[in-house]
Formats: structure tokens, C-alpha cells, sequence
């Protein structure tokens, strides 16, 4: 359908925009470009739509170079919803939808048919904006309006539909709608869709592949489960984010966790008559192999008959007897990792002071399962700062107990 080829874009004198962009699109595909502002989304969407020329580089539609197609030609096969959409003329809703039939007039004898019609009609219909049809612009809301242009843009009855933040002024109802029927336009019609999206979520469940782009660059392009991973969003977003697997679809939920500047407080551990205890004054995301999933502020460790049940925070581990041997480690940084061993079995908890994703909290429970003969294993996060990657620590951690022992 429509390909680039290593394009370049900057204006006369001013930074480079796009640096070497190169990829290809097929038609029956939504593509979703995603990236923070000013990582140069619109300014490709403007090169694909022939709005800007690229400094050097491409751009290939049906196989030929875009440049070489007449202004109605390429209206016939692209069409293009901005994201400002304003009015320069009072034109009804009706009026405006129809100028979406332009590049289907006949050049010299100018006539409206039976197919004009019923295309503007059903466009009309697609974008529930039939009712409106009479009322002129200026006096519709900005969601409202926005659908009417999605009605022009359908009309012209591209093979290729760009689209500039659609959802923009559009509440949750219409914006699942709009994708809901750009599925089954794309699927009926094998057109494409190519959009920015800043709802990363809307990308994640309707698009076929995900465009990641910063300052200019193509960082990423892949399907949604590959191109939206905690480690690319949080490299290009740069604030924390967290991606879990959706219970109904195979594309990835995106959250984002609260900015803590600072912590408030440093975990901290303690070995008394009958426990062992680590602690901090924020509760963490704890995954162990007997609890499962849960936030406490406190791990206890306990060979006494210690009463625990009342304290949600607490996650309370009890020995069937007293360690023969506790070793305790902590990085720079704060992350901890405590062995306990009862006999020749190890409980294993490990404090990270970063970021984990879930699969990670598998990866080293599984790692430290691997190195040591293992009662329990707990991972805890705190969830904020950076990114943690800790396997080396872990290593070295059962290493030392292995030689201690």
C-alpha cells in the first residue's frame, strides 16, 4: 500500500525532524503511531499525506513515488483527518460531508449521482451525524464536529485513511465505536489506516502494529504486545509505566504509577529473639510462592507462636524452625536480599528498590529457585525510580550462602 524509504525531513536551517525512517504498511492494516510531543508524528503523517516533501528519502504509494500522482488522484486514494478542524465557511453538516465526493467529479461536467449520494449518506450514518445533517458548524460541539469530518473523509472513499489524533473530542463511547468501525471498514473495503494515537490503551486493542517514535526516530515497530513493553514506554515516556496482560484480548492494559521524588524512607531489617523482619514506611508489591500477589509494608520471618493474622500490611512466613544461618546483603541503592536457612531449605526475600515488571518477578523467583534448594522465595518492589535489573546481585548473593554453607 504505501512505503517509506529511509526519509529524512527537517526545515531549511532548523533541527532534523525524522531521521531515517524506513517502513512499509500493507493493505487490511491499523497502524498506530505513539510517541511523546515533538518526537515528529505529525510531521511524518504530513510527509505520507504529501503535505511536506521529505529532505531526502521516499515515499512510495501503490508503487509509485507520491510525488508523481495529481492532486485528485491522490485524493482518491488518501484522505486525511487533521487534528484541528476548523471551519472557514458556515457549511452545513450535509455540505460539508459532501465535499468528500470532490475527487469524483467528473473535471469538466460537474454532476452529482446516485452513488454520491448514497456514499455521503452512509458516511453520514457510519459517524452517527445523520440527525445533524442541517445544522452548520460553528454550532456543533467539538466532538460532534469531529465526526462530521471523519463523515468527509469516509466519503472520499480512500484506500488509505490518515488520521491525526481521532479520538480527539471524543468521549469513550465514540471513540470504541470509531475503532470498533474502523475494523470492519478496513476488513471489508482492505483499505489502511495509519493514526496517532496519545491513548496508548486505544492503540494497544485496535491496531495490527505500533509505531514508536522520539526525537524523530523510529524506536520501535512491532505488534502491540511487542512495540508497548514497560521497557520501551518507560525509555520513551520516561515516567513509570506498567503493562498487564488484558483478561479478555491479547494486547497489552498500559497504567501509570504515581511520581514519587524521593523515598520517604529506607527498608530497613532486624534480627530479634524469635524473628527475622524487614520493614519500610512504604508498603511494596510483594509476589511470593506462598502468599501470591499483595502490597505489605513489613515481612516477618518468625520460629514462635506470634499472632500476625490481624495486621494486613504484614506478610508473616513461620519457620517450623530456628535458622541455622541468615545472610543478608544490600546494594548501594538500597535493594536487599536476605536468605534464611532452617536445616539444609532456604527462604529467599528480595527487596528492590526500582521498578519490576511482572514477568521479572517470575524471572528471579525462578532464578533464585534454580540456585538454591528453596522453601519460599519473595520478591518485592517498591514500584518507582528507575528500571531494576539485578541479576548479578542475586548470583553473587547465592554464591555467598553456597559457600557459607
Amino acid at each position: 500500500m504505501i512505503s517509506v524509504q529511509a526519509v529524512n525531513f527537517a526545515y531549511d536551517g532548523t533541527k532534523q525532524l525524522l531521521k531515517d525512517i524506513s517502513f512499509s504498511v500493507q493493505e487490511g492494516e491499523i497502524i498506530g503511531i505513539v510517541g511523546p510531543n515533538g518526537s515528529g508524528k505529525t510531521t511524518l503523517l504530513k510527509l505520507l499525506s504529501r503535505t511536506l516533501s521529505p529532505s531526502s528519502g521516499e515515499v512510495m504509494l501503490q508503487g509509485k513515488n507520491i510525488r508523481t500522482y495529481s492532486q485528485k488522484e491522490l485524493a482518491k486514494k488518501i484522505a486525511v483527518l487533521s487534528q484541528k478542524t476548523e471551519e472557514s465557511f458556515s457549511y452545513s453538516v450535509y455540505d460539508t460531508v459532501s465535499l468528500g465526493r470532490y475527487a469524483h467529479q467528473q473535471r469538466f461536467l460537474p454532476s452529482w449521482s446516485k452513488e454520491d449520494e448514497e456514499t455521503v449518506r452512509a458516511a453520514m450514518q457510519m459517524t452517527e451525524v445523520t440527525h445533524l445533517q442541517n445544522r452548520t458548524l460553528p454550532f456543533l460541539s467539538g466532538g460532534e464536529r469531529q465526526r462530521v469530518y471523519l463523515a468527509q473523509a469516509l466519503a472520499q472513499e480512500p484506500s488509505l485513511l490518515l488520521l491525526d489524533e481521532p479520538t480527539n473530542h471524543l468521549d469513550m463511547k465514540h471513540s470504541i465505536q470509531l475503532f470498533r468501525f474502523l475494523q470492519t471498514w478496513v476488513e471489508e473495503n482492505e483499505s489502511t489506516v495509519i493514526a496517532i494515537f496519545h491513548d496508548l490503551n486505544l492503540a494497544s486493542m485496535y491496531c495490527n502494529r505500533i509505531f514508536v517514535l522520539e526525537d524523530g526516530e523510529m524506536i520501535v515497530q512491532d505488534t502491540p504486545q511487542h512495540a508497548l513493553t514497560e521497557t520501551v514506554l518507560q525509555d520513551v515516556y520516561h515516567p513509570i509505566i506498567l503493562c498487564e496482560p488484558h483478561p479478555l484480548h491479547e494486547a497489552p492494559i498500559i497504567t501509570y504509577a504515581p511520581v514519587i521524588q524521593e523515598k520517604k524512607g529506607p527498608l530497613s531489617y532486624k534480627k530479634e529473639e524469635s524473628r527475622f523482619v524487614i520493614e519500610g514506611t512504604e508498603a511494596v508489591k510483594v509476589m511470593s510462592s506462598l502468599h501470591g500477589i499483595k502490597w505489605a509494608r513489613e515481612v516477618v520471618y518468625s520460629w514462635d507462636e506470634g499472632d500476625y493474622a490481624d495486621r494486613e500490611d504484614i506478610l508473616h512466613f513461620g519457620l517450623y524452625a530456628k535458622p541455622s544461618r541468615i545472610v543478608t546483603r544490600e546494594t548501594k541503592k538500597g535493594d536487599i536480599i536476605s536468605v534464611i536457612m532452617t536445616g539444609n531449605k532456604a527462604h529467599v526475600s528480595l527487596f528492590v528498590h526500582g521498578v519490576l515488571a511482572d514477568a521479572e518477578y517470575f524471572q528471579y523467583m525462578m532464578m533464585i529457585s534454580s540456585l538454591l534448594d528453596i522453601q519460599s522465595v519473595l520478591i518485592a518492589s517498591a514500584q518507582y525510580g528507575t528500571h531494576a535489573d539485578i541479576q548479578d546481585f542475586i548470583h553473587e548473593t547465592m554464591d555467598e550462602v553456597r559457600k557459607q554453607c
